[in-house]
């Protein structure tokens, strides 16, 4: 009986071992099969990404009408709360232009104001009989667009950033507002005014990120 015993169980270890064999086999049969290959739910993924930062784009333009104008790619924004000469739009755009961003590539957001017909808005009216928009509707605004970089082109328009972002940004220091870059300008149609002032500007432009498509 003994034996008997012995000389079976090696025969029950073989065959384990024989079926854990084929059952590995056939993972390294099957594996492959996949392997490199994007699956459709990962390819309709990325595309209904990029739907969807397309329709949430398109709503900001819409929505915010009065107040943006230029590229509707919003790559590149500019911020301001003053009319820009044609110097400072033409130096934005050569800039934008030079890092890859595409002709004629900059979005102007007009961070003033919106003009109200009533007397629902806000109170914080300026001279203008325009309501400033707040931090809330510049984050809202910024992030719809969804831009590589900004560029805030006056005080005004760099402390209403910093607070929409809860944050500290310094003119004239690069920074950073949820991993886009940030060139902060005391005024850039003043800087444009003597060739130290341009100098400064180019400094602080040259630090944005040039624009790579994927």
């Amino acid at each position: 009986m003994m034996a008997q015993n012995s000389s079976t169980s090696p025969h029950r270890k073989i065959n384990t071992t024989g079926a854990n064999h084929a059952t590995s086999a056939n993972k390294a049969t099957t594996a492959p099969a996949n392997m490199g290959r994007p699956t459709v739910t990962s390819s309709l993924t990325k595309q209904s990404a990029s739907q969807s930062y397309s329709v949430s784009r398109q709503h900001i333009l819409e929505k915010y009408a009065q107040i943006i104008s230029g590229s509707s790619t919003g790559l590149f924004v500019a911020l301001t709360s003053e009319p820009l000469s044609d110097a400072a739009k033409n130096a934005l755009t050569k800039t934008a232009e030079s890092f890859n961003y595409g002709a004629d590539p900059v979005t102007y957001v007009d961070v003033s104001g919106l003009e109200k017909s009533d007397n629902r808005g806000p109170k914080n009216r300026d001279e203008t009989n325009k309501v400033i928009i707040s931090s809330d509707q510049l984050f809202e605004i910024v992030e719809g667009l969804d831009p590589v970089c900004l560029v805030t082109c006056d005080d005004k328009a760099t402390h209403l950033l910093a607070e929409a972002y809860h944050t500290q940004i310094m003119p004239m220091e690069p920074a950073r507002v949820f991993g886009r870059s940030v060139a902060p300008l005391n005024n850039i149609d003043t800087m444009l005014e003597a060739q130290k002032g341009k100098a400064h500007l180019w400094k602080v432009l040259r630090t944005l990120p040039h624009f790579r498509a994927n």
